[in-house]
């Protein structure tokens, strides 16, 4: 018996020899290297071909058919079953099984009646963080765009002193009074962001 489910194993299913020793009897095997990766392969393997054939052809049963039985050859021949799938699908059994208790404990607990409602609350809910998180993101931007602006204007402010040094008369006035104006506009600036901030 335990020739025959090596051979089934090993050269069959493709599994490599490493995974196979981890599960030491027969029904261990059997449950973790068969029955539990297969279920999960099946309900793949359906999905797969239900959605492929019906966005190709708009559904054909003996197509969904012939296709679920070449994927499925497809993988224990190319061995990705045996190497890569197995270990995906028993970490992801448990997974599954810790989310479908939780479903199960909160149907207890909310009639099944009010699952759409909560369904649309929680969608509200989303939208609402989504929404304050764009709002953050818009703001952030905005005030990167002043600290841009105030910076390139004290720029201007010090390169303009710089040249009213050498400078006198209508055109020293000239420049300061240009000065004063990028000056008010450095406090308007600084303003603005702190009403953002």
């Amino acid at each position: 018996m335990a020739d025959i489910i090596t051979f089934v194993l090993h050269d069959i299913l493709k599994i490599s020899t490493s995974l196979i020793s981890k599960y030491p009897t027969v029904q261990d095997k059997l449950i973790y290297l068969i029955l539990i990766p297969h279920i999960i392969l099946f309900i793949f393997i359906y999905f797969f071909a239900k959605a492929t054939i019906a966005r190709i052809l708009g559904g054909h049963a003996a197509l969904e058919t012939a296709l679920m039985f070449i994927v499925y050859l497809f993988l224990i021949y190319a061995g990705i079953y045996g190497t890569i799938l197995i270990p995906i699908f028993i970490s992801s059994f448990y997974l599954l099984l810790i989310v479908g208790l939780i479903f199960f404990v909160i149907g207890l607990f909310i009639h099944p009646a009010r699952h759409e409602a909560l369904g649309r609350l929680a969608l509200e809910a989303g939208k609402m963080v989504a929404k304050k998180s764009r709002e953050e993101e818009d703001k952030a931007a905005v005030i990167e765009k002043i600290n841009r602006e105030i910076n390139e204007t004290k720029l201007m402010i010090t390169q303009l002193k710089a040249k009213a040094k050498g400078k006198s008369g209508p055109e020293r006035r000239e420049i300061e009074n240009l000065i004063t104006t990028l000056e008010m506009k450095v406090i308007e600036l600084e303003s603005e962001k702190r009403k953002l901030s």
